[in-house]
């Protein structure tokens, strides 16, 4: 399956593109940029006014959603992390 996100921005960690695309094939990032010719195959999700950042890393964590590592249970590992995906974070250290 190919899907792509078209966004008004898209900022990578080098640089920002404006009005371009994000390919994912097979759930992998294949492509960014602005060429449209490579989601002519794609299904596309179009945000023309919207903004695509990468994920997010918190390096500082100590919960979140009303949970904390600090419980040690695998319930409040699982709902500090879930809360955390929701603002965007994709990776975070407690």
């Amino acid at each position: 399956m190919v899907l792509a996100i078209r966004a008004g921005r898209i900022y990578t960690p080098n640089t920002l593109i404006r009005n371009g695309i994000v390919v994912l094939k097979n759930g992998k990032i294949s492509y960014v940029g602005d060429d449209f010719e490579k989601a002519k195959d794609a299904t596309v999700l179009g945000f023309k006014d919207g903004i695509c950042v990468p994920g997010f890393i918190d390096v500082h964590v100590h919960g979140g959603g009303g949970y904390d590592f600090a419980d040690g249970s695998v319930e409040a590992f699982s709902e500090v992390c879930k809360y955390h995906v929701r603002g965007g974070t994709t990776s975070l250290l407690a």
